[in-house]
Parts: structure tokens; C-alpha cells; sequence
């Protein structure tokens, strides 16, 4: 199996399990997100997938929302769900 190519201490690239870690996330669904079924590219080398860090950090910033109070959100009793407005964050430096 081909290993991810390391340069002193940052990774170029990550293997799913390294890059689903970092994102807080199952494999599965890191694999939903990727290309073509989702936005975040992967490398294919041989039959090994392989994420950049810098995909993944995209891909945060892509799904960051601020949540902003609406007018008439003061009076309603049904909330957003707290998964859809919570920004994602990578675990680990990229």
C-alpha cells in the first residue's frame, strides 16, 4: 500500500482514516463527501485515495455558517438543529 509522502512534519497527503479524523467524522461519511458524490477532491494513486489537508480546510470554510438571530425567529418554538448551524472544525493542525 502506497504511504502518504511526508516533508519534515506536514503531510501532503492523508489517508481517509487520517482525514475523516481530522474533520470529526465517520470514514463513511467522509467518503459521501468526496468526489463526484460531494465536494472535497481526493488523489487517487494506484487504488489508494489520498486527501490534501488544504481540500479539507476548504471544505470547512465552505460549511462554516454564522448563525444570525431572525426577526421573526424571537417568537417561534421550533429551533434549528444544533448539527446544521454549528461550524465544522478540523482536529489537528493543517
Amino acid at each position: 500500500m502506497a504511504e502518504s509522502i511526508n516533508t519534515g512534519q506536514q503531510r501532503i497527503l492523508l489517508r481517509p482514516r487520517e482525514a475523516a479524523q481530522r474533520l470529526s467524522i465517520s470514514e463513511r461519511q467522509l467518503w459521501a463527501h468526496t468526489e463526484p458524490r460531494g465536494p472535497i477532491p481526493a488523489t487517487r494513486i494506484g487504488n489508494c485515495v489520498r486527501y490534501s489537508p488544504e481540500a479539507l480546510q476548504d471544505f470547512v470554510c465552505l460549511h462554516q455558517r454564522a448563525v444570525v438571530p431572525s426577526a421573526q425567529g424571537a417568537g417561534d418554538t421550533e429551533s434549528t438543529p444544533t448539527s446544521l448551524t454549528a461550524p465544522l472544525r478540523l482536529k489537528g493542525e493543517l
